[in-house]
Formats: structure tokens, C-alpha cells, sequence
């Protein structure tokens, strides 16, 4: 394909001693997204020196703007320079919207030229990507494996001291638990965040560590402590207690909260390690389908799925998750999905008709 060409014909000015500044210009009308224009020109006089250059300006729709430019020989007088149109670009008027001559040490000279426009065909049908799937780096997987594994002998060792410790000592013993596992997992998420040396996935990890601190604070809110304090080190957002990770029975009542919130950590280390990622895709479907979708964390707000059953919401964070399906007519429904505990994401759901009013 050959390659839209204009042509201009200028003297160097701007300066009183070269005169005025003319210019005859040929423009193409139209010019397809992903060709080449080459631009061609001549100065009415050489400059006598090396190192100068002429810069040149393309401006499109919107805000888009590109410089560059093509250096000058001693005596040269006749100079090109081409740009590709990308193939994404905007389709409209777009134009060589300024030439300056630079004599290489900091002096610019605007050559006026007249209209130098010319219209830009879009193409059709781009495709552009919604989504990228990120794995974990090795070091991310070593971060976590090597957390669990701290949090395994930690748990280990905790259920040797409940055995050991009278019922009236329990529950600052399990305060003291918690509140060193917060700390804990406090130093995982930063040293996690440092990994993140994009600061790409701020949201995904926010989200992961937050769903895990949720559970540790219903186990110290379900001690009962009188010593607020102790209480205090473990604070994070109110929501409710994660019950799918059982501890044993063999240990006190007391105590059961504790162990499944330290469990429900370990485990969230273990199965993100294991997958090599910090997300999950969600399939949610409904019989009948069509049917709109929101769901939100525990103790959050619910959020819109931007399409309705039956789907699949993308990248979540590893977590418990609510999932709420609402059609007209039909009764809504809400369904809890425990990405740590599930080897299948898909949760469907049988919508019933509303109940008649009385």
C-alpha cells in the first residue's frame, strides 16, 4: 500500500533577516488507521551548520499529541519525516499541527504553515482486553507457604496451652493468641504488598487480609474480656463469624472461636499458595435466568454484578463471600460461598415465585 504523502514548500522565517514565510501544501483527504504518512518539505535556504533539526507535531481527536523529529545535514534544504497512524486510532480530523526548526543548542524557530489537516478512517471491530489473570511470583507462594507453616506451630502450640491452663486463665490466653496472630499477619500483608512492585492487585490483597482480620475479631469479641485493651490489638471491621472451619471438640467451648479463626488463616495461606493466585472466578447461575446479581464480603455493603444469571464474576479475592440474586417477580435469595473451602466456584439458584400478598 502506498503510503499518503504530503508535500510542503516553505521558506525559514520568524527571524527578520529570512523575510516572511510561505507555503504550499497538498494534503490526501483520506487516510486509513495503521498507514503511513510521510511528509515532505523544503527550506528556502540550508542552514550552514550541522546538528540542527526539524521538529514536527501530529495532533488527532481528543487530547492525543505526538512530537518527534528528523535531524538536518549542513547545506541540506530538502527534508521528510513520516509517522504511522496507529491502527487503534480515533477516526476525524486530524492534522500536522506544528514544524519548528531547532538549531541543536536550545533556539526554536515556528515555521507558520497553513491548515495541514487530513481525516483519519478508524478501524472497525478493536478488540480490547477487560481483564489480565495474574499468578503469584515464587517469592509471593514462598511468603505464604513459609506463613502457614509459622501459623501451623503457632496453633500446635496454643492447643498445648489450653490443655494446660485453667478455664478462668482461657480467655487471655486466647486474647494473647489472637492478638500475636494479627501481628503476624499484619507482617505477612506488608512484606506482600512489598512484592506487589506494581501496585496492581492494592484492592485484591486489602480484600484478602481484611476477610482473614474479620474472623480474628469475632473469636476476641466472643471471649467476653472485661480487659477492653487486650481486646483493642485485634480490632478490625465488625462482620459476622466465619463457622465453616471447625476446630475440634476435645477443646473447650471457649476456645472454638480462636482455633477456627486461626485455621481459617492458615488455610487461606495454604490455598493461595496452592492455586497461585489471590483470585477466583465465581459462576452464578439461576433457574429461570436473568436474574440480577450483587454480592458483597462479610460486613460490607452489597455490590452489583454488571451482568445478570447466568455468568461468571471475575477475579474476586480468595474470601467468604454473600451472593444475592433478585428477579421481578420472584423471591431473592442469598447464598454464602467460601472460596477457601470450595474445590468448585459455581453456586445456582432454584428462584421460587413471590409469595402472594394478603
Amino acid at each position: 500500500m502506498r503510503s499518503p504523502l504530503i508535500s510542503i514548500i516553505m521558506l525559514l522565517a520568524s527571524a527578520p533577516l529570512l523575510g516572511q514565510t510561505t507555503a504550499a501544501v497538498s494534503v490526501p483527504e483520506f487516510v486509513k488507521a495503521g498507514e503511513t504518512v510521510v511528509v515532505t518539505g523544503t527550506l528556502d535556504r540550508a542552514p550552514n551548520f550541522s546538528g540542527s533539526s526539524i521538529l514536527y507535531y501530529f495532533a488527532g481527536p481528543g487530547d492525543f499529541n505526538i512530537q518527534s523529529g528528523v535531524e538536518l545535514a549542513a547545506g541540506q534544504k530538502d527534508f521528510s519525516f513520516s509517522y504511522r497512524i496507529p491502527e487503534a486510532a480515533k477516526g476525524g480530523v486530524w492534522s500536522v499541527s506544528r514544524l519548528v526548526f531547532y538549531d541543536g543548542i536550545g533556539s526554536r524557530i515556528v515555521l507558520a504553515i497553513p491548515a495541514c489537516t487530513f481525516n483519519v478512517i478508524a478501524n472497525s471491530g478493536l478488540i480490547y482486553p477487560a481483564q489480565a489473570e495474574i499468578a503469584l511470583s515464587p517469592s509471593e507462594v514462598q511468603l505464604l507457604r513459609g506463613a502457614a507453616l509459622r501459623l501451623q506451630a503457632q496453633i500446635q502450640d496454643l492447643k498445648g496451652r489450653i490443655k494446660e491452663t485453667k478455664a478462668s486463665g482461657l480467655p487471655l490466653l486466647l486474647a494473647a493468641g489472637i492478638t500475636n496472630a494479627v501481628t503476624e499477619l499484619d507482617r505477612t500483608e506488608s512484606a506482600y504488598k512489598q512484592l506487589d512492585s506494581q501496585n496492581n492487585r492494592a484492592g485484591q490483597i486489602q480484600v484478602f487480609f481484611s476477610d482473614i482480620r474479620t474472623s480474628y475479631l469475632e473469636a476476641i469479641r466472643s471471649l467476653n474480656l472485661k480487659n477492653r485493651s487486650v481486646a483493642a490489638a485485634a480490632s478490625v471491621s465488625p462482620v459476622s463469624m466465619d463457622t465453616t472451619v471447625v476446630a475440634s471438640d476435645v477443646y473447650p467451648t471457649v476456645a472454638q472461636g480462636t482455633l477456627r479463626a486461626l485455621e481459617h488463616n492458615e488455610r487461606a495461606y495454604e490455598t493461595v499458595s496452592s492455586v497461585g493466585s489471590l483470585v477466583f472466578d465465581l459462576e452464578v447461575s439461576s433457574t429461570p435466568p436473568g436474574a440480577n446479581i450483587s454480592y458483597r464480603r462479610r460486613g460490607d455493603i452489597f455490590q452489583p454484578a454488571p451482568d445478570p444469571t447466568n455468568t461468571t464474576i471475575k477475579s474476586l479475592p480468595f474470601a467468604i463471600w454473600i451472593v444475592r440474586v433478585e428477579a421481578p417477580g420472584m423471591q431473592p435469595q442469598e447464598k454464602e460461598h467460601n472460596a477457601l473451602n470450595e474445590n468448585y466456584h459455581v453456586l445456582h439458584f432454584d428462584l421460587m415465585p413471590e409469595k402472594p400478598k394478603r
